[in-house]
């Protein structure tokens, strides 16, 4: 019998989850590039409102992989007031606003905000919703499949059941995952390197890379060789706080990768240029390394900054020799060749963490789900 969310899903607790949404059919419906964008768009957009950040991500052609970490903690410190005024931003009843001639997409009204705030009840669930992975799906899928249903003349399902949500228990299955998602493109061969992945978070995490070397060459050049380990990879869309800070004690449940953008981005370009036993995609070996790919976009060294470059340039190579050689040494590697692939599970972690999470949801034991990368 599959795992019911409710059971995978602890919504008391911060928590990752690989989420994955399929088009009715496994039907093209997401190739257009207008839609994709849309989609992108609206995940920045929520973000700004919701306790939920968005770590990795994958627009497909017809399907959508997203890496979610939800902050019910985040929620919980919100005030009431902050409570009911993101509510009214994200869900705003357009039936009362035509009816008092408000401007149906203009911010919270002080009436609107008061009227959450009279109803304890309403204010509870809205508390809730805000880091909820069903609300979220909901504001992100409902509106796109109306408007393109309409857009294609057809009725019906858009989305083809309920989104999945494998949780993501430790710090190496966090990485993993992400990896995965964002070498979708590259496996499908619908690109052919990670700066070109543009709709995947990897796109954004390599102009990020590159925004960073360029600050630190112009800022701190002297410096930018050792100041570059210390850029840290982070969600792609990270949840706006406001003014409230989370607890800085954080459960298990909750994984955090602590690595460098830099160790990341070489990470992900290096796996992407392994065969992959079930997938035809690869990064070519006629491809430029990432390496070679900053120095295009960095141009060439400025008067006084020559050695600042080859400095940086001679870190990096360091960083990579070090990834192969770990790469090298992971007894995962051996895993790649095999002739199974088990995708059927609702998590992702080692034996210790699946462990724990059995004793979480009270059950004998869970099945973590294996992925190649």
């Amino acid at each position: 019998m599959p795992a019911l969310r409710r059971d995978i899903v602890d919504d008391q607790n911060p928590g990752v989850y690989h989420c994955i949404s399929r088009c009715v059919r496994r039907e093209s419906l997401l190739s257009a590039p207008a839609r994709r964008r849309w989609i992108v768009d609206r995940l920045k957009q929520l973000v700004q409102v919701l306790a939920i950040d968005v770590i990795s991500f994958a627009v497909m052609e017809n399907h959508l992989h997203l890496l979610i970490r939800i902050r019910p903690d985040i929620a919980r410190e919100w005030s009431d007031r902050e409570v009911a005024r993101r509510r009214v931003a994200i869900l705003p009843n357009r039936r009362t606003r035509a009816r008092n001639g408000w401007d149906p997409n203009g911010a919270p009204t002080e009436q609107e905000i008061a009227g959450v705030l009279a109803s304890p009840r309403l204010l509870q669930r809205a508390r809730r919703d805000l880091s909820s992975l069903g609300f979220f799906h909901r504001l992100l899928k409902e509106p796109c499949a109306r408007a393109w249903n309409r857009q294609d003349g057809v009725t019906g399902h858009f989305w083809e059941g309920r989104f999945h949500s494998p949780r993501v228990l430790d710090e190496a299955a966090l990485l993993r995952v992400s990896r995965y998602i964002e070498l979708n493109e590259i496996r499908a061969r619908a690109a052919d390197s990670i700066p070109k992945s543009v709709w995947s978070s990897a796109h954004a995490q390599w102009r990020r890379l590159v925004s960073s070397v360029r600050g630190l060459l112009r800022n701190h050049p002297e410096d930018a060789a050792s100041l570059l380990n210390t850029v840290a990879w982070k969600p792609v869309f990270p949840c706006s706080t406001g003014n409230h800070r989370a607890s800085s004690s954080e459960p298990r449940s909750s994984p955090i990768a602590r690595i460098s953008l830099v160790d990341y981005v070489l990470q992900l370009d290096l796996l992407g240029r392994m065969r992959h036993p079930f997938k035809a995609g690869f990064i070519s070996g006629r491809m430029r390394g990432i390496i070679d790919e900053l120095d295009d976009i960095t141009g060439p060294p400025k008067a006084g900054l020559r050695s600042a470059v080859g400095d940086l340039r001679d870190a990096m190579n360091q960083r990579l020799r070090t990834i192969v050689q770990l790469f090298d040494n992971d007894p995962r590697r051996f895993d790649r060749g095999r002739g199974t692939h088990r995708q059927r599970g609702s998590c992702y972690g080692d034996s210790i963490s699946a462990a724990q999470e059995a004793i979480r949801r009270g059950s004998m034991r869970v099945n973590p789900i294996f992925i190649v990368e």
